[in-house]
């Protein structure tokens, strides 16, 4: 019998928990966000963020403007995660909307959810994590990004 590394087996599974939260948000989330299936073959790119969080909300005009750049078989998905309350952001999106799928993932406050997984141990906000077509991590950020830094991430990506 052939073992498997623990490293392919993270690989292998990477994905597991977008499933695992989409399964949570499914009830939750805003009507326009489609299921995760739809994006594996292509990169992917998880921004976690809350209502409460100043840095996040900064952030995401810079984010909306990225995922309406993206456009053909390589492009970059972006998709939203917010570790809230559905009802806080159903609300926020309903005044600032965004052009990318955005899920809620049910947390307690401070608890870094699924972003933990990709490397957010101390459930920092807002937190990104690229991931390749594969569903491996490539770059992950603790912070708001910047222009240059999705530019770069997206080179990256291809």
């Amino acid at each position: 019998m052939k073992r498997t590394s623990a490293r392919a087996r993270h690989r292998r599974f990477a994905w597991l928990p977008l499933v695992l939260c989409a399964a949570i948000a499914q009830a939750a989330a805003p009507a326009h966000a489609p299921p995760l299936e739809q994006w594996r073959g292509q990169p992917v790119l998880l921004n976690y963020w809350a209502t409460w969080c100043a840095p996040c909300l900064r952030e995401m005009p810079e984010l909306d403007a990225f995922a309406a750049a993206q456009a053909g078989k390589r492009a970059v998905q972006v998709v939203g995660i917010a570790l809230d309350e559905p009802a806080s952001v159903q609300a926020y999106l309903a005044r600032r909307p965004v052009r990318y799928p955005v899920l809620v993932e049910a947390v307690d406050y401070g608890q870094a959810g699924s972003s933990a997984r990709y490397g957010n141990r101390l459930g920092v906000l807002p937190y990104s994590v690229l991931l390749d077509a594969q569903g491996r991590v490539l770059r992950s950020k603790a912070g708001p990004l910047t222009a240059a830094e999705l530019a770069a991430w997206t080179a990256a990506a291809r």
